[in-house]
């Protein structure tokens, strides 16, 4: 065998060793699984400011019922509460959610004097319902809107009264007035003078008759309106007689 037959069997050898080689580390770099991707990153949680937004769309309508003089009917009130209990179990165990909490119970305080202010007793009841589901316990009996809310639900069982006209007898001036129950609906008439109390409804449990709820102030003007004490509240209004009435 020559020289050069050697050399060209040799220069055969090492071609088929190297790409053998290189067959084999291509083979290998294919059957290596791909890394798995990276773990979806965790969205940043919603700021205190993103809360408040949420929790005050839960409770506008009750904002907008005190704004604009409207009434706010039970079942949206319970909507209401209902929206916000969700809102708060969704956020109340992270920080940004205490955060947003300990903003809004400053304005939902202030809206319920402005409620209480404008006597929108059935709005100040909603107001505090929606306050305890931020501060459980505020309602209770010895909460901080315990009185307040005593106070509304008295003035809100206020027998609705109207001045049906006046008799002059001698030296008394009688007023006749029409007296309906805001629970029964059950009206009564009588025949009061200044200063008189009247008006003792039954007492549904005992079926008793109760202490007397009304009194005559005084009769204003030339018979055009008469101031009466709701007794259990301690508070005076004005209803107005046959003469003045829109």
């Amino acid at each position: 065998m020559t020289k050069g037959n050697v050399f060209y069997q040799r220069f055969i050898y090492v071609f088929i060793f190297i790409t053998i080689g290189t067959i084999s580390i291509s083979t290998i770099n294919c059957s290596k699984p791909a890394p798995p991707p990276p773990p979806p990153q965790e969205p940043p949680p919603p700021s205190p400011e993103q809360i408040l937004s949420e929790m005050r769309s839960a409770i506008q309508p009750w904002i907008d019922a005190i704004t604009n003089n409207t009434r706010l009917p039970q079942d949206q009130q319970d909507t209401i509460v209902n929206n916000l209990r969700s809102v708060k179990a969704k956020y109340s165990a992270i920080d940004n959610g205490k955060i947003a909490m300990s903003r809004i119970a400053p304005d939902i305080e202030e809206t319920i004097r402005q409620a209480r202010d404008k006597q929108r007793w059935a709005l100040v009841i909603a107001g505090i319902n929606i306050y305890d589901v931020l501060r459980p316990g505020s309602s209770a009996s010895d909460g901080k809107y315990a009185r307040l809310k005593e106070r509304a639900e008295l003035m809100l069982s206020r027998p609705r009264v109207e001045v049906t006209g006046f008799l002059q007898a001698e030296n008394d001036l009688y007023v006749f007035l029409s007296v309906t129950d805001t629970k029964t609906n059950k009206t009564e008439t009588f025949k009061v003078r200044e200063g008189e109390e009247f008006y003792e409804p039954i007492n549904p449990q005992t079926k008793q008759k109760q202490s007397a709820k009304l009194r005559i102030v005084r009769v204003i003007g030339d018979q055009q309106s008469v101031e009466l004490l709701y007794i259990p509240a301690n508070d005076t209004w004005v209803v107005p007689g046959p003469k003045n009435k829109g």
